[in-house]
């Protein structure tokens, strides 16, 4: 099982993690809101798919930086896209609930685990470890 964790502390979380509303200035915020949508499984060849969802709501963002980490090689799959979730520096509301979808570039055949790495500039980036591999390249995690 992977272990989620956050680098900074409460104050500086940016990605994956309810926010309360106090937290946000209105201009920043995308208030169309992100409903969980029903589970659709697929398999893309040649990418990885990470669908998450959050059990409280808040604002959500990404910074484009994510990225997937082979925990053998340190080979680094780069983030493609986002779907359902703004890039930083726009915040989306997410409803509790809520689930957005990460696609990344698929990772070497010879990776067996890999770690999801929110690398930014200041405290608070996502940071998934040790996420084991399976044969469809489509995982679920949460943040609870």
């Amino acid at each position: 099982m992977s272990g989620l964790k956050y680098h900074g502390g409460m104050k500086g979380l940016y990605a994956m993690l309810a926010l309360t509303e106090a937290s946000l200035v209105d201009d920043d915020v995308d208030t169309t809101p992100v409903r969980a949508k029903k589970r659709q499984d697929h398999e893309d060849e040649g990418q990885v798919t990470i669908h998450m969802r959050t059990r409280l709501g808040g604002g959500v963002r990404i910074w484009p930086s994510i990225k997937l980490r082979c925990r053998t090689t340190g080979t680094e799959s780069k983030f493609i896209h986002a779907v359902g979730l703004s890039p930083f520096p726009t915040w989306t509301r997410v409803e509790p609930g809520g689930a957005y979808t990460l696609l990344f570039e698929a990772l070497p055949s010879s990776c067996r685990a890999f770690d999801l790495v929110e690398d930014i500039p200041q405290p608070g980036g996502l940071v998934v470890e040790d996420i084991a591999r399976n044969g469809r390249d489509v995982y679920r995690l949460g943040t609870d």
